[in-house]
């Protein structure tokens, strides 16, 4: 299905996995279930290209989407 999880356990995996560098393996010892953390990881990395044509932005958190998160477009790369 296309429905996100609820709001306290996407913001944790988010934030896991943005700014703390967690791999999927980091957000299952957060607490967040397998299928969900691969589900979230997947679903940022097939959204990278889209980020990759916006405009620049200002960074207001410690991590940002950008030059601090390296993540290939292509090949399918997923860090588990």
């Amino acid at each position: 299905s296309d429905t996100l999880p609820g709001y306290e356990i996407l913001d944790k995996a988010l934030r896991s996995f943005i700014e703390e560098n967690k791999d999927i393996a980091g957000l299952v010892r957060a607490g967040i279930s397998l299928n969900m953390a691969r589900r979230i990881v997947r679903m940022v990395a097939k959204s990278e290209y889209k980020r990759r044509q916006s405009a620049l932005g200002v960074k207001i958190t410690p991590s940002c989407l950008g030059k601090d998160f390296q993540l290939p477009v292509v090949n399918k790369y997923y860090k588990s």
